[in-house]
């Protein structure tokens, strides 16, 4: 038998070190070539198309925002809007987009659906509803919950905020409220005025509304944890 040649043991010499590299780098789309499939596989991406909305007329459009939709492996590459029920006047201004608007709503009670593909081809889908009324003058909420705190709680500046996920009554920023709390247990109701700073003086509370939440905001930092019954009225 012939030995081998020196140009033949490198050529099989090259080709051990290319074999092993590729075993090795699973995770990458390609290598040296041969295309490698990711460990696990693709994951389908999560739909979020937004909290419920309440509005009242005049007000007949609202924000469609799907923003928070996400894929953990990838990338979303397409988004769809689509009306499900409602009434047929409703218009989607861009219906491919992760945010629009919807116009010429009338009163009645609306179903949207949002439709999301990432870049390896798989959906998910999520739906909100979107009620129109003729008034919310004269709607009373109470809501009973515990004082919280931004940051690490210390500077005193503590919180109640409503979820947008329960009614979105809070869809309008403008919305005119009247707004009491009640600390504690005791029996007196303190009206509480709308925010026109980030924080009101010591002491004292403010109101506002922020992406679909209604927040009361106090600085008094012994209040943190502490329960507060929060009354609102649509005026």
């Amino acid at each position: 038998m012939k030995p081998l040649t020196i140009t033949t043991c490198l050529f099989f010499f090259a080709l051990t070190i290319i074999f092993f590299s590729c075993k090795k780098d699973y995770s990458r789309q390609n290598c040296c070539g041969i295309k490698v499939i990711k460990a696990g596989g693709n994951k389908a991406p999560i739909a979020v198309a937004g909290p419920n909305q309440v509005i009242a007329l005049p007000k007949d459009s609202i924000l469609l925002d799907g923003s928070a939709s996400s894929d953990l492996d990838g990338k979303i590459s397409d988004w769809f809007w689509t009306e499900i029920s409602g009434p047929s006047s409703a218009g989607i201004v861009n219906k491919t987009a992760a945010t629009t608007v919807v116009r010429n709503l009338g009163v009645g009670t609306y179903q949207f659906e949002l439709k999301i593909t990432d870049d390896g081809g798989l959906s998910s889908k999520d739906t909100l509803n979107v009620s129109v009324v003729e008034t919310l003058s004269g709607k009373e909420s109470i809501y009973y919950g515990i004082w919280g705190c931004n940051d690490i709680c210390g500077d005193g500046d503590v919180y109640w905020d409503s979820s947008p996920w329960d009614d979105g009554l809070y869809a309008n920023p403008d919305a005119n409220l009247a707004v009491s709390i009640r600390l504690g247990t005791s029996s007196d109701l303190i009206e509480v005025r709308r925010c026109d700073s980030p924080l009101p003086p010591i002491n004292q509370f403010c109101w506002k509304i922020d992406r679909g939440y209604l927040w009361v905001f106090a600085y008094e930092g012994k209040l943190i944890g502490t329960p507060v019954t929060i009354q609102v009225k649509f005026q």
